[in-house]
């Protein structure tokens, strides 16, 4: 794992994820879900103690569950205090990127739970929040793929996070990690993904381009603009014509003059 766990026996409870790996579509349905709910209710109405929690505590001294989601829910239902029927284990990582991995081995090694095509969901994301390390071997073999599969994902990542990053422009946002988990296509869904992309802009996403492109343009050259708007326009011409290799011509009209 990411680091060694160490016995704690009591903690106070901030937000709380990881109970499978954060981003990745759980195999159990919610019905399923609900009855291992269920289950854990009654264990807790009969005061029979649950598996322990592993939790991670990040710099700002929140606590975030690493393996036992379900079990806090239930103790949750049952307004009873998470270290009263569970002992609590704090895995000594310092990064939520470790913290992701420590979970990604609980559920992979103990439970047992991830499906391959899970796995593959987590390499996914973590190559493209850039927490995947290691060679490709060593992604092959922590996420359970082939070496291909790990290649595969490998060459994809920088052109999906090339149009986040375009998209997170028109939108005003950064390009972190949050919005990479939000608005990235899953790895099974990356090709429907692409189509959506290609398929014609909108009157309004035209539009907003145009404003960050004119934005963008002033922001570089509005002097140059004003002091010498010949030079800005044939150097323009130039280096358009380079990079397309479309022919731009430029015209130049005069301002009709206004009758007094």
């Amino acid at each position: 794992m990411g680091g060694h766990v160490g016995a704690k026996p009591s903690v106070t409870f901030g937000r709380n994820q990881w109970s499978r790996c954060s981003e990745i579509p759980t195999k159990l349905k919610e019905a399923e879900q609900e009855t291992l709910r269920e289950t854990l209710r009654v264990l807790v109405k009969a005061d029979i103690p649950l598996d322990p929690f592993i939790v991670w505590r990040d710099s700002e001294g929140v606590t975030w569950i690493i393996d036992g989601h379900h079990r806090h829910e239930a103790l949750t239902a049952a307004g009873t205090a998470p270290d009263a029927l569970v002992w609590i284990q704090e895995a000594k990582v310092a990064t939520e990127a470790e913290a992701r991995a420590v979970a990604l081995d609980i559920n992979k090694r103990v439970h047992f739970s991830l499906h391959p095509k899970e796995l593959i969901q987590c390499l996914w994301m973590a190559i493209l929040t850039g927490e995947a390390q290691g060679s490709v071997r060593a992604k092959a073999r922590r996420y359970q793929t082939s070496i291909g599969t790990v290649q595969s994902i490998t060459k994809e990542a920088p052109k999906v996070l090339r149009e986040l990053e375009r998209r997170a422009a028109l939108e005003g946002l950064p390009i972190d990690r949050d919005y990479i988990i939000t608005n990235a296509p899953t790895w099974r869904g990356l090709k429907k993904w692409w189509k959506d992309v290609e398929k014609p802009k909108s009157a309004d996403m035209q539009e907003k381009e145009r404003q960050r492109i004119t934005q963008a343009l002033l922001d570089a050259l509005k002097q140059d603009l004003k002091a010498q708007p010949e030079v800005v326009a044939e150097v323009f011409q130039e280096v358009t014509e380079e990079v397309t290799g479309k022919i731009l011509e430029v015209t130049w009209r005069r301002q009709p003059e206004e009758d007094f």
